[in-house]
């Protein structure tokens, strides 16, 4: 019985990690000296969200 809870939660997990999609892009600006970058997380304290989110790596 235990085998078959299992499995069924083996393909539940795997059914629900398949139809997840890529993160967003966003463009973030430093707080320093306004330089912008493309990137899907913070690149750290100094800064801040200003676009997106975006489709692919060149936050277009």
């Amino acid at each position: 019985m235990k085998t078959h809870a299992g499995l069924l939660l083996c393909l539940f997990w795997f059914t629900t990690i398949s139809q997840a999609e890529p993160a967003a892009w966003y463009i973030w600006e430093s707080k320093l000296n306004a330089h912008r970058i493309c990137a899907q997380i913070s690149p750290g304290e100094g800064w801040i969200k200003r676009l997106g989110p975006f489709k692919n790596a060149q936050c277009r």
